[in-house]
């Protein structure tokens, strides 16, 4: 059985958005994150794989905010993004939250200029703390989640998908402010706001 990564709780959040800060990928990376879950799901006896649209790495969740909590969040991704430089990455690895299976996170990696990505990181956590908002304590750990409760044949090992990964690096100029919602009882994520770092020759090398 497969399912698109949906929430169970569907209750109506009235004037509140729930949002997070992350990294889009472009497409080629998109298609090849999406080709490592077809062959997942090939293999998998259950799964709830992450949609094509909503895979993303993400930077910080803030949960639950009001709309008057809207502007100064703007304000200070702002703020973040006029002094951090675009950097690239690239996929490294696939692993997992719990060893073994049904792993209740499957994840792929960034390798490249990981210094760079989390200096960013905890920029945006210092500047919205400065806001009101908690700051995580625990170490940055960047991921993309292709799945959760995916329960593999017997002898698979996620190795076996790390081998098949690219290791072309791609850009990152820009992070986003995403509201996530529930529409037609599924979750979509939607962007709202995009934050362009500074771009130098030297800082996409």
């Amino acid at each position: 059985m497969y399912l698109v990564e949906a929430i169970e709780d569907s209750r109506e959040m009235g004037g509140n958005m729930r949002l997070f800060v992350a990294i889009e990928f472009p497409e080629e990376i998109l298609c090849e994150l999406e080709g490592i879950q077809n062959k997942m799901r090939a293999l998998a006896g259950y799964g709830r794989f992450v949609t094509k649209s909503n895979l993303h790495l993400t930077l910080q969740f803030l949960g639950e905010v009001s709309r008057q909590e809207f502007g100064p969040i703007v304000s200070a991704l702002h703020r973040v993004a006029k002094i951090q430089p675009a950097f690239s990455i690239r996929l490294s690895r696939v692993g997992s939250f719990g060893k073994s299976s049904p792993f209740r996170v499957i994840w792929a990696g960034v390798d490249g200029d990981i210094p760079r990505l989390t200096r960013l990181q905890k920029d945006i956590v210092t500047a919205l703390g400065k806001v009101g908002f908690l700051q995580e304590t625990r170490p940055y750990q960047p991921h993309i989640t292709l799945g959760r409760d995916v329960e593999l044949s017997g002898k698979e090992s996620l190795g076996n998908f790390s081998r098949i990964l690219a290791s072309a690096s791609f850009p990152v100029k820009q992070f986003v402010l995403k509201e996530s919602k529930i529409e037609n009882g599924k979750l979509v994520y939607h962007s709202l706001h995009f934050f362009r770092l500074v771009i130098s020759e030297s800082s996409i090398l």
